[in-house]
């Protein structure tokens, strides 16, 4: 009797494999086919990935309103005479008009307003220009982030060594893969050569150390004095 039942289950458990078997095939065949996917290049998706994580990590810069916009296009085109020397600066005396307008404009400092939407980092270089190595591998880092095709660099140097200062920031910036000039690919696939520096300004941007991130102030190994401070902005878009 055990064993006839075991012949029974044994068929049973047969039948209905094969039987969810051929449904399983019947269902797999009735779906439809789907439609064939543009093959996208790995290289470009990874490529338009980043664009997008840049902009929407650059969507801060919309609190930059059209007087900071303004400001950074006014002092290019009070800036923009070439200049016999390795790094064109815009001293004080040039920057004066558009900076005392836009602080009109902002109702505030234009150090502060910058230091509020742009993303930057802040050197404290030592007088052979050298840098603690916190603040060295934070700079390396802006470096190696994805440039955008109108990403610029402005640097920004008080006091009368800071033409000295500013191209030593240049210099760190350059040594950490920043090109002087690059060919970029625009929107509609043709490719350009764009500066990757703004002038740098010769600008004391008088602000406090409560106008600082926690990671911003110097620490006590670096000089305190802030007008010596040299400042790393990144500008997209403007």
């Amino acid at each position: 009797m055990n064993v006839r039942l075991s012949v029974v289950k044994s068929v049973c458990l047969s039948s209905c494999l094969g039987a969810l078997l051929l449904t399983s095939a019947g269902c797999t065949m009735l779906q439809p086919t789907p439609a064939a996917r543009p093959v996208v290049d790995a290289e470009v998706l990874e490529s338009l990935t980043e664009r997008i994580r840049v902009v929407e990590e650059s969507l801060p810069l919309l609190a930059c309103g059209p007087e900071v916009k303004a400001l950074l296009q006014d002092v290019r085109a009070l800036c923009e005479q070439p200049s016999a020397d390795s790094l064109p600066i815009c001293d004080e005396k040039k920057l004066k008009i558009a900076i005392v307008k836009a602080e009109r404009e902002l109702d505030q400092r234009v150090g502060k307003k910058l230091l509020a939407v742009l993303r930057h980092e802040i050197l404290y270089l030592t007088q052979n220009g050298e840098l603690a190595s916190k603040r060295a591998e934070r700079l390396a880092v802006m470096a190696k982030e994805r440039r955008m095709p109108s990403t610029k660099f402005l640097i920004v140097a008080g006091g009368d060594d800071g033409l000295v200062r500013a191209r030593h920031a240049r210099a760190l910036l350059v040594k950490h893969g920043i090109p002087e000039k690059e060919r970029v690919i625009e929107s509609d696939g043709t490719t350009k050569e764009v500066e990757r520096f703004e002038t740098a300004w010769k600008l004391p941007l008088n602000v406090q150390l409560q106008d600082l991130r926690s990671f911003d102030k110097p620490s006590a190994l670096e000089p305190k004095d802030l007008n010596r401070a040299v400042f790393v902005f990144r500008t997209d878009y403007l």
